[in-house]
Parts: structure tokens; sequence; C-alpha cells
């Protein structure tokens, strides 16, 4: 909204889902986030009343809304289907980034002047096969699938947690942690997000010309486009036309890439769901815009 006044406060989330009712997991938890998230940061200012560590208090109520949202998902739906989840919340300089899954969350400085763009933090996606989730999922007799070579378009397999689902059927999850997902969670899936937070106000800009972008996408989308390339098309895009226009051909241009790979065999007809969000944030007493 380019007609959006200056706010210290923002809240922004993306969510994918996998699986036969994976649209349910992800419409369920954006639908839920907002108030969860004020339920859960009211609890625990409330009983943190004395604690001076506002950031440990944040990322408190940050965890345990992913795991209300975790628990309270529709049941049927989330035995053999989940959801990535990111949450990007921002609290007057603090910019609390929380991923779990396989989505993506990225911050991108541009210069305006210099027309030039830096990716300034990125997420980490939890797959099954990094030490400490192998360590984990293994721990809790899951079984870990290391991810196969590169096919010949250069298309990168995923790991994956590999379970049994009632009925003698086998899955493999393409990541560790996920909300929903409830049949992997005995072998070791959880749906606890990792939580970074930056600074705004110390976060290291080339000129007052640049502007600061948060971006989330699944990875429908970030398995064509890099960071570098989806901010920089946004940024130079945002000048002639609108964010949602700019992220509409991003997204069009990811469809074209799925269905350029539409003869490989092992890929066939597949698409995979692609999302992107993004707003420009408040810098410098800047008018931000979504």
């Amino acid at each position: 909204n380019d007609n959006e006044e200056p706010s210290s406060f923002r809240m922004m989330g993306l969510f994918d889902g996998h699986g036969p009712e994976g649209h349910q997991i992800s419409h369920y938890s954006a639908l839920h986030l907002p108030h969860v998230l004020e339920k859960q940061i009211q609890k625990e200012e409330k009983e943190t009343a004395n604690n001076n560590n506002k950031e440990a208090v944040m990322k408190s109520a940050i965890t345990n809304t992913f795991l209300e949202l975790d628990d309270s998902c529709p049941k049927d739906a989330a035995s053999e289907s989940g959801s990535t989840g990111i949450l990007i919340y921002q609290q007057h300089d603090k910019l609390y980034i929380a991923n779990t899954g396989d989505s993506f969350a990225f911050v991108a400085a541009y210069d305006n002047n210099a027309k030039q763009t830096k990716i300034l933090y990125q997420t980490q996606p939890h797959k099954p096969h990094h030490t400490e989730e192998r360590k984990r999922i293994e721990g809790m007799g899951g079984q870990v699938q290391g991810a196969p070579p590169s096919s010949a378009d250069g298309f990168d397999y995923s790991s994956r947690v590999i379970f049994d689902l009632p009925g003698g059927m086998t899955l493999g999850l393409a990541m560790s942690r996920s909300i929903g997902d409830h049949v992997a969670k005995e072998i070791g899936v959880i749906c606890n997000p990792t939580i970074d937070v930056l600074d705004l106000s110390t976060t290291a800009i080339s000129s007052a010309t640049t502007e600061l972008y948060v971006i989330a996408v699944s990875d429908g989308l970030f398995d064509h486009i890099n960071a570098l390339e989806i901010a920089r098309h946004l940024a130079e895009r945002s000048s002639s036309s609108s964010l949602l226009e700019a992220a509409e051909e991003l997204i069009l241009k990811a469809s074209e890439y799925w269905r350029s790979m539409s003869n490989d065999v092992t890929i066939g007809s597949y698409r995979d769901d692609i999302s992107l969000a993004v707003a420009k944030l408040q810098l410098n007493n800047k008018k931000p815009s979504r």
C-alpha cells in the first residue's frame, strides 16, 4: 500500500503447504497467526513483567506461537500433511525473523543512486541432512535419506526424512521442521522455529538513498531465482510500478522455469507452489510500502 503511514510495527508471514491437505495447514496458520501471536506476546509480557530482556520475551512468544499453531491445526489434515512457516515481525528497530521448514526470508539493501543490491541477511532452511537436524531425527528412531545428485538440468533434490504411514505407505519429507506432519513428529520432526533478530538502527547501509526490503519466498520460487535476483527485481521495478506488480512478474518467471522442466521425466508436469511476500522497511524516516 503506497499510502501507508510510517509505522514501527509490522507483521508479515508466508506458509507453504505440502501433502494432500497441506493447503488446509497453510491456510489455517496464516489465518490464525495474528491473534495467536498477539495472545502469546501478552502472556509472555504478563508472566515476565520484571524481565528486561525484551528480545528473549519476544522470541519465547514467537516460539510458543508456532507450537500453538502446530497443536491446534486441523488434526485430520495435519496427520500426513503440513506447512512451512515464515514470520517477520518488526517492533520499533528490532526485526524478528522466524523460520520453520524450507521457505526462505531475507533482508536486502538497494542503493537508488548506485543501482546496487546487497543481501544483508538470509535464513537457512531446515533440511534433514544438516548435522543437528539429522542427530535429533536419528536419535528418535527416524531415517534420513541423503540428497541425490543434481539432475541433468541442474535441479537439486532435497534430503528427506523417511517415515511409514498407517497402512504401510512410506513417505519422504523434504524438511526436518514443519507445522503439521504429526505422524513424523514421532521421529524427530519438530515445529520449533529458528529465530534471528536484526537491529535496524545499526544495519550497515551505503548511503541515505538506500532502501531496505524484507522478503519471504517459497522454495518453488527460490529453486529457480536466487535472493539477489529477486531483491534486485523488486527494488528496481518498485520505482516504476507497485511491489505487487513486481512480485507477480517474478512468480510468472518462476512458473515458466517449472514449465520448461516439464519434459524431464522425473518431474513431468509438476509445478511447486510459488509464493512471495515483500515489504519496504521504514528507514531514515522514509515511508514504507508493501
